[in-house]
């Protein structure tokens, strides 16, 4: 959407300057498709004009590439080099991207951030409203061998940011299970975002990417996605999909769920978290947790120190 108001303000300006029809070649570059990367620090992904117009086949090839081969100062290309596109389909409103080489494991961190990026560049391109990948003629799966299936821009919670912002650090304090799956153990990352990212969105966009501490285990399922956060009144509401409670993880329920419930409460503006699933918060976790009205944190499941 952000990309989306971005276009509509160049053409505006550039109406205004030189009179419609008579743009400048650098203009008519900026009007153009926009491919999106990875920043320096990993937490978002940055836009920059690809000079790529037209939505047929063509276009969408020249896209995929600039989008895998593209130098980018501010951060680096989400696609490895060692996947090409072979050609793409239509169904209905459906862009199927058919994909050669070796692919990213679904459901992995790089895979993640790959598939952001291709459903970012290329669905708006296409004007379609999701995305399906076949990687060797074969549908895209995850882990467990489950089909993936038909991928939209709002399955990510990765964050949008624009080049050229002012930039912040700032700390956060991430749970994760330990070892044996009994507690949760903190990690701390500092990273520089953009002023106007979401504290919420990169707390859950790093949970969801997994710890980086040696005998943490992560606690979310690889094909969970975030369906919608925002925090009102501050208690943080999170929406996720139905992998959350369906895929089996290794790790008890009731510590996915105060992984997440810990870490946004964490943040200087989130005191409880409302959990709900595919929108729906009459859920039971387990035996005895209840997702139905928010939750504070839980200080007794983290691991004690020695």
């Amino acid at each position: 959407m952000r990309t989306i108001r971005r276009m509509v303000w160049l053409l505006v300006l550039a109406c205004l300057l030189v009179g419609c029809g008579q743009q400048t070649a650098e203009e008519e570059a900026l009007a153009g498709a926009y491919v999106y990367y990875i920043n320096n620090s990993g937490t978002a992904l940055l836009s920059a004009p690809s000079g790529v117009e037209g939505n047929d086949e063509n276009a969408l090839k020249k896209l995929f590439v600039t989008l895998r081969d593209g130098e980018f100062p501010e951060g680096h290309s989400a696609l490895p080099k060692t996947v090409d596109l072979d050609h793409t389909a239509w169904q209905e409103k459906c862009l199927v991207l058919y994909l050669i080489g070796e692919y990213p494991q679904a459901g992995t961190p790089e895979e993640t951030l790959c598939r952001a990026a291709l459903a970012q560049t290329l669905l708006p391109v296409a004007e379609a409203d999701s995305m399906v990948i076949n990687v060797n003629d074969q549908p895209l799966t995850d882990i467990n061998g489950a089909e993936v299936g038909a991928i939209k821009p709002d399955s990510f919670i990765l964050t949008i940011d624009n080049n050229g912002g002012e930039r912040r650090e700032t700390e956060y304090t991430l749970y994760f299970a330990n070892a044996t799956a009994t507690a949760l153990v903190p990690e701390t990352r500092r990273l520089e975002v953009g002023v106007d990212e979401s504290d919420a969105s990169i707390v859950l966009e790093l949970l969801i990417r997994g710890p980086g501490g040696e005998g943490h285990a992560a606690v979310l399922p690889p094909n969970v996605s975030i369906l919608g956060v925002s925090v009102r009144d501050r208690i943080c509401y999170v929406n996720v999909n139905d992998a959350f409670l369906s895929e089996d993880t290794g790790i008890p329920g009731l510590l996915q769920v105060y992984a997440i419930v810990n870490s946004l409460t964490e943040l200087p503006d989130i005191d409880q978290v409302q959990l709900t699933v595919g929108g729906n918060a009459d859920v039971m976790v387990g035996t005895d947790l209840n997702l139905g009205t928010p939750l504070l944190p839980r200080e007794d499941l983290t691991e004690k120190k020695e």
